[in-house]
């Protein structure tokens, strides 16, 4: 998982790549999954909804309250993010 500027990506093996991209501007909205065992051990499913139909799933990942809470302030950084 990379955050360049003003995209949010996610990559696959050295072997192969694919990549799936929403620009920070067509992010709308960042959903966090946790099972019993991730709100204990702190992992959990990121799903980043954009504008259409884009989305992008990542797999379990370490503090994904954290990483929401980064994207959200990255988005007020530049002025695109408001509830």
């Amino acid at each position: 998982m990379s955050y360049i500027d003003k995209s949010l990506g996610d990559g696959e093996s050295w072997l192969t790549l694919s990549t799936q991209e929403i620009a920070l501007p067509n992010i709308k909205g960042v959903k966090v999954t946790q099972n019993f065992w991730g709100n204990i051990l702190g992992y959990g499913k990121i799903r980043i909804e954009g504008t259409g139909i884009d989305a992008v799933e990542l797999p379990d990942i370490a503090n994904p309250i954290e990483f929401r809470r980064a994207i959200e302030s990255a988005k007020e950084g530049s002025g695109m993010f408001r509830r």
